[in-house]
């Protein structure tokens, strides 16, 4: 039996959970660290390097979290297992991600930088002249069909530059499949975060490569 990885608990049913294996959090929830993905990245990096064909990531925990952990594993690996709460069924649901086609991108560098928004479910207005592009809506129907969002928000990341942003709201599977695709084509996401005590988008960029998260799991 595997592992169960959860970014940030918070709010897991530890006895649906149990028969996909034993839960091993990756940052404690008593950690206030919604803004920081490096440090966030900086106490996963140890536990992820050694993540195995039947371990599972639990989609629990913030946005930032979420995105950091399958970031990390799409930096490591070319498929993992996530595992999704079903509000209709009342269990969690596996499903494999394959992220194993995604190619580095050596792009040119656009004079006008965009940002890619994973839900338009905030009303979300982006200051700074950066072009919007929005990825998922709120009613995407492939919310327990992460492979099928992956396709769809591939379609619009595959001219993404590497000073583009991403910013996070909304479903924490869809957030974590876009910053892993962006981390898989240059190796760093560019996040925007909302601060909730400035009232504001603040930018963070966190690097995702083998040897960044081998360099952590060192220290």
């Amino acid at each position: 039996m595997g592992r169960i990885f959860v970014p940030e608990p918070r709010q897991i049913d530890s006895e649906c959970a149990k028969k996909f294996g034993a839960i091993v959090p990756l940052v404690p929830k008593e950690y206030k660290l919604g803004l920081e993905p490096d440090r966030i990245k900086s106490l996963m990096a140890r536990n992820l390097l050694v993540f195995e064909d039947d371990d599972y990531l639990l989609m629990d925990g913030s946005n930032v979290h979420c995105a950091v952990a399958g970031s990390c594993l799409s930096a490591i690996r070319n498929s993992f297992n996530v595992l999704m709460w079903d509000s209709l069924s009342h269990q969690y649901i596996s499903r494999e991600l394959d992220f194993g086609e995604i190619r580095k991108v050596n792009g040119n560098i656009l004079s006008n930088r965009r940002v890619f928004i994973v839900n338009n479910v905030h009303d979300i207005k982006v200051d700074g002249g950066l072009m919007s592009i929005v990825l998922t809506d709120g009613n995407d129907p492939n919310i327990l069909n992460p492979d099928k969002a992956k396709e769809a928000m591939l379609k619009l990341l595959v001219n993404s530059q590497p000073e583009d942003h991403l910013l996070l709201a909304g479903a924490k599977i869809h957030n974590m499949v876009a910053s892993s695709i962006i981390s898989r084509m240059h190796e760093k996401v560019n996040y925007m975060i909302f601060d909730l005590t400035r009232k504001e988008w603040v930018k963070r960029t966190c690097i995702f490569t083998v040897e960044s998260l081998q360099r952590l799991a060192s220290t």
